[in-house]
């Protein structure tokens, strides 16, 4: 699942607003909404806080990109 998705589904399995997810890591709601429609990624600190808050590893949630990442260098 990519992150994008990834991270929508664990707010909805939460019944949480993008702004209740962005106050709680410390971002704006338009950050959150930013990731959940695959615009950006997040920083690092900010990854770290998500991963906390729904207490999921962060590789868990960037497992599909990393996985695309490996992809492309290998057929460069």
């Amino acid at each position: 699942m990519r992150f994008k998705d990834k991270i929508k589904e664990l707010r909805e399995e939460k019944s949480l607003s993008q702004q209740a997810v962005a106050d709680s890591i410390y971002v704006s709601r338009s950050a959150v909404a930013k990731w959940e429609n695959g615009l950006g990624l997040p920083s690092k600190e900010s990854l770290r806080l998500l991963s906390e808050f729904y207490n999921v590893e962060e590789k868990d949630l960037l497992k599909e990109q990393i996985y695309e990442k490996e992809l492309v260098s290998k057929n460069i």
